[in-house]
């Protein structure tokens, strides 16, 4: 997040556990993060409804796509409802690859993804507060920009699409 924030200005889609965090959830409430329950699909209707308000007032969503908190070894397959907002307002999109090189100037090894990514091996706001002693973390940014489908039926092959560009680009390590 802290990576993507820092070159485009958005909404995250993020969970309601993020939200119910004291500090965090403060700070991701306030930057106007869509906070969604992940674990049910009772409010994924008002969830999309509210995801398409900030696509109509040109507010960017940005979100992951796999819908999940992982161990980022590989790309997981993509989850498809946040993508209708964007698809029926006929909003371009943007497939980002991250991918991490190194850690205070050293070449990340496997051991390393544990103070990278985040799923739920400890807790979120201790794994954040953790990001911060590193003195420099180099990312490597794959950007692709994609026209929506004009043509619904396309949706899924568009999605599919989005997919293998990012995991085309990914490096596990």
């Amino acid at each position: 997040m802290l990576v993507l924030s820092s070159i485009y200005k958005g909404s995250f889609i993020s969970t309601v556990e993020v939200r119910e965090m004291f500090f965090w959830g403060l700070i991701s409430k306030f930057a106007g993060s869509i906070f969604t329950d992940r674990r049910t699909t009772n409010n994924l209707r008002r969830d999309l409804i509210e995801v398409k308000n900030h696509l109509e007032n040109n507010i960017n969503v940005i979100f992951f796509p796999e819908a999940r908190a992982f161990d980022g070894s590989k790309v997981l397959d993509f989850k498809r409802p946040f993508f209708t907002p964007a698809f029926d307002l006929k909003k371009d999109l943007i497939a980002i690859t991250i991918n991490y090189n190194s850690i205070n100037g050293e070449k990340l090894k496997p051991a390393d993804k544990n103070l990278l990514f985040w799923y739920r091996q400890v807790p979120l706001l201790g794994h954040i507060m953790n990001q911060f002693k590193h003195q420099s973390v180099e990312v490597e940014l794959f950007i692709n920009h994609l026209k929506s489908p004009s043509n619904p039926i396309d949706n899924k092959k568009t999605v599919q699409h989005l997919h293998s560009i990012i995991n085309s680009n990914f490096r596990s390590f």
